[in-house]
């Protein structure tokens, strides 16, 4: 069974990226920083979204959203979403 309080953690953390991002609809903010257009999320458990979420955020703290905008161009965007693809490959294989 999984955790019920994850809801609420991921929530929480969804907030405060959302929060930076408020001009862009859920699914936009969703594909364009954190999981990308090629992760399909439907089978995706929780811990792997909520850890994407979270290193977003991270991301987000360590400057402004227009430096980070700035500094996340389209070859740092591919390099953190082909680690994503490996680590959902890799928990993938472990079942």
């Amino acid at each position: 069974m999984r955790d019920p309080k994850r809801i609420a953690r991921i929530c929480k953390i969804l907030q405060k990226v959302w929060s930076g991002y408020s001009d862009q609809r859920l699914g936009q903010l969703l594909a364009n920083y954190v999981f990308g257009h090629h992760v399909d999320i439907f089978f995706q458990e929780d811990d792997i979204s909520e850890k994407a979420l979270d290193d977003f955020y991270k991301h987000i703290l360590q400057g402004t959203n227009e430096q980070l905008d700035k500094e996340y161009n389209e070859k740092q965007l591919k390099a953190y979403f082909l680690e994503l693809d490996k680590l959902v490959k890799n928990i993938g294989n472990e079942r």
